[in-house]
């Protein structure tokens, strides 16, 4: 007889992702990744960075290798153009060009103020971008602004935030580096985990 195992609702859907439909079952999947796992940890390790892909969940170590498990010591790195849910996040470290920000709201106020130096207005600024944004100082309703910038723009969640942030620098060429972490709960995309995203135009 097969032993039984409990498994949380949240690591079910994350199995269900890797499977391919009418083929796998959970015990396929489950071997699947440790095989890969057991194939990768024979392998000498060369970078502490892991590749994630978003759009799926999974994570791809150094040698391409689709591993359930990686050490803490170790940051998730991901690509702009795909980027993770940062729901229950708190950003470590921003920089927009060589601008350091503290949190997500602030480093869409950064991006958006290197855009406006590109674009020229705050009416041209409100066309290229999705935020709410206001011309002059306000700080009602979450809006917030900065000493020497002509608009204010209006705090979301860190989702929305990240996401007109890295659109913006893809789009006009500005370099934005975001490291974040995730918090310790369960609907958190990498519960504990170190995130790093980053758009270099030079690159």
């Amino acid at each position: 007889m097969c032993p039984v195992i409990e498994i949380s609702d949240n690591v079910f859907n994350r199995l269900k992702r890797l499977a391919e439909p009418l083929v796998d079952t959970p015990d396929s999947v489950i071997g699947r990744l440790i095989d890969r796992f057991e194939h990768a940890s024979t392998m000498p390790q060369t970078d502490n960075v892991t590749h994630v892909d978003a759009l799926n969940g999974s994570i791809v170590d150094v040698h391409g290798n689709l591993s359930s498990i990686q050490v803490s010591r170790q940051v998730l790195s991901f690509d702009p153009a795909r980027l993770p849910d940062v729901t229950h996040t708190t950003l470590v470290s921003g920089v927009v060009g060589t601008k350091s920000v503290g949190d997500w709201n602030q480093l869409s106020l950064e991006v958006h103020a290197a855009v406006i130096e590109k674009v020229g207005s705050v009416d041209a600024l409100r066309r290229v971008s999705a935020a709410n944004i206001k011309a002059g100082a306000h700080f009602e309703r979450g809006f917030k602004t900065r000493q020497g910038l002509s608009f204010s723009l209006q705090g979301v969640e860190a989702n929305k935030a990240c996401a007109v942030s890295f659109r913006l620098a893809q789009e006009f060429q500005i370099p934005l580096t975001a490291e974040f972490r995730w918090q310790n709960k369960e609907k958190a995309a990498f519960p504990g985990r170190v995130g790093r995203i980053e758009w270099n135009p030079g690159k």
